[in-house]
């Protein structure tokens, strides 16, 4: 315990480069699992995706807002490239193929 207690603590190096973030929002239907998200996020092997998350999830039993077999789901996406700056057409080059994953790997997931 000891030594956990006083081993030196060892941090990664902040970023040199500003990141960029994009959000998507998307309707699927209810029974889809989140792990079904992850996973297409996943199999997209994006490089300059470092970190996603989801930020909001919304259902509507009444069927008002959206039908009652539906759910919203909202992710924010980080891209960032260790080595330099990346440019708007970059960021969004990187965020086009993992929507396009999910749309390829999420059955009947539509953004909104």
């Amino acid at each position: 315990m000891q030594e956990i207690l006083t081993a030196p603590v060892k941090a990664a190096e902040l970023p040199q480069f500003p990141g960029s973030s994009r959000d998507a929002a998307m309707e699927l239907p209810l029974s889809t699992p989140n792990a079904d998200i992850v996973k297409a996020v996943e199999s997209a092997r994006e490089k300059l995706l470092v970190s996603y998350s989801c930020f909001d999830v919304f259902t509507d039993p009444s069927g008002e807002k959206l039908p009652a077999d539906r759910k919203s789901i909202a992710y924010t996406f980080l891209y960032r490239d260790p080595a330099k700056t990346l440019t708007a057409a970059e960021v969004d080059a990187a965020h086009q193929r993992v929507l396009k994953a999910l749309t390829d790997k999420v059955k009947g997931l539509s953004f909104r």
